[in-house]
């Protein structure tokens, strides 16, 4: 049920809610979204560091909506499940910060290779570079086969992020500032993965927690499994 789901797993469902509600009261009160979304030249000149943090939260439309929040609950889950939930919101908080702060200077840098303004004067909106965080840290750390991408659709989770990337990318491709914010939840999983981040955020010990979940898991699964069999045995 929907409240078993939110008990186990309150954190994902805490995020979805606030990103939910926030979409609502933008729509009801006409909030412009282009004072929130994550543009390079407004935060290195103006200073309007906020938008580190608010591009993350909102979203360009109900369909870029649906699509982050059907992530969330397909992937936020098996990765709160493993590493606890308060784990959970530390690194989905650092990982809006460390995407967005690694975006700005990718958006600056674009700019000047490609001589085109917009990478670093327009915006970018949405929940997606925390999600690719999140796959990243799954597909390399969790002994999980696979990973459900849409409804019936599933991929190996070794690929994941990258398969992932490349499917949006195809949806939508001149979402360029969208794509270049997924490389960036990738890179903040890469270093993540790594070590590279053990200052910031949870790494060894929380992956030495997620093989102990999965162990047990897994002696539950044999557990039961031997229970049945006995039960055969004596039917």
């Amino acid at each position: 049920s929907l409240q078993r789901f939110a008990k186990k797993r309150p954190a994902c469902t805490c995020i979805a809610i606030v990103i939910l509600a926030l979409q609502i009261l933008r729509h009801l009160f006409h909030w412009k979204i282009k004072k929130y979304g994550l543009r390079a030249l407004k935060v290195i000149q103006k200073r309007e560091y906020y938008r580190l943090f608010t591009n993350a939260i909102f979203h360009n439309s109900w369909q870029h909506l649906t699509i982050n929040l059907g992530t969330t609950f397909a992937v936020g889950p098996a990765l709160e499940n493993r590493i606890g939930s308060r784990n959970f919101i530390l690194i989905t908080l650092w990982s809006i910060l460390l995407t967005s702060l690694l975006y700005i200077p990718s958006a600056y840098g674009l700019s000047y290779i490609l001589h085109d303004v917009n990478w670093r004067k327009k915006g970018v909106k949405g929940f997606s570079g925390v999600l690719f965080h999140w796959t990243y840290l799954i597909s390399q750390k969790s002994r999980l086969r696979s990973l459900p991408f849409f409804d019936g659709l599933n991929i190996p989770s070794h690929y994941y992020p990258w398969v992932s990337l490349l499917i949006m990318y195809l949806i939508d491709p001149k979402n360029q500032r969208g794509t270049l914010m997924h490389v960036m939840g990738i890179l903040v999983g890469f270093l993540h993965t790594k070590g590279f981040l053990r200052e910031l955020l949870p790494s060894a010990p929380v992956w030495k927690t997620v093989k102990k979940a999965e162990d047990k898991d897994s002696s539950e699964n044999v557990d039961q499994a031997s229970l049945r069999e006995a039960r055969l045995r004596r039917f």
